[in-house]
């Protein structure tokens, strides 16, 4: 799926450590990807952070694979506000 392009999501419900783990086992993730890691739990903190990762994958983007781990306290707060929401979204699709 990977190969044709298709962007790919798994909700693992593990800590970050261990969600990257796993996806570093079933070849989801690799040692040539950009990973972008969303932990903030303030609304402000997560924009900042998708602001700044979106600024770094226009860097990246040529070179190198991306992929965004999100962690649950930051995935409900990106859910409750359409702003963050927005934003996380076009950092995803980007990815």
């Amino acid at each position: 799926m990977k190969k044709a392009g298709i962007k790919v999501w798994v909700l693992t419900g593990d800590k970050i450590e261990t969600a990257i783990n796993i996806g570093i086992s079933c070849k989801l993730l690799s040692d040539n990807m950009e990973i972008f890691i969303v932990d903030k739990r303030s609304t402000a903190d997560i924009m900042e952070q998708c602001s700044n990762f979106r600024k770094d994958q226009k860097l990246t983007e040529l070179a190198r694979k991306n992929a965004v781990i999100v962690g649950g306290d930051s995935l409900l707060k990106i859910t409750k506000n359409q702003r963050l929401k927005d934003e996380f979204l076009e950092l995803a699709l980007a990815a």
